[in-house]
């Protein structure tokens, strides 16, 4: 189960890297190495269960860094 986070564009990532590794966990970029800026703002949180996910993103939305973090769905037949 993953969190996916969009930063704002100018935000410093070491600081939602640093709120994510007290939690145990490490943000991933979603697009590792990308020259387009834009793309380079997306992360992902890899968590073990959906309470961690719901705690994760709400930390994370309340961060100034981040525009939004939501707990992406798994996958699954419709």
């Amino acid at each position: 189960m993953d969190v996916m986070v969009k930063l704002k564009d100018e935000a410093d990532a070491a600081v939602v890297q640093d709120v994510v590794a007290t939690m145990g966990l490490r943000l991933r970029p979603v697009h590792p190495g990308t020259q387009d800026a834009g793309m380079a703002t997306y992360s992902t949180v890899e968590v073990p269960d959906e309470q961690t996910a719901r705690e994760v993103s709400e930390r994370l939305t309340g961060l100034e860094e981040v525009e939004g973090a939501y707990v992406q769905p798994s996958p699954g037949l419709p």
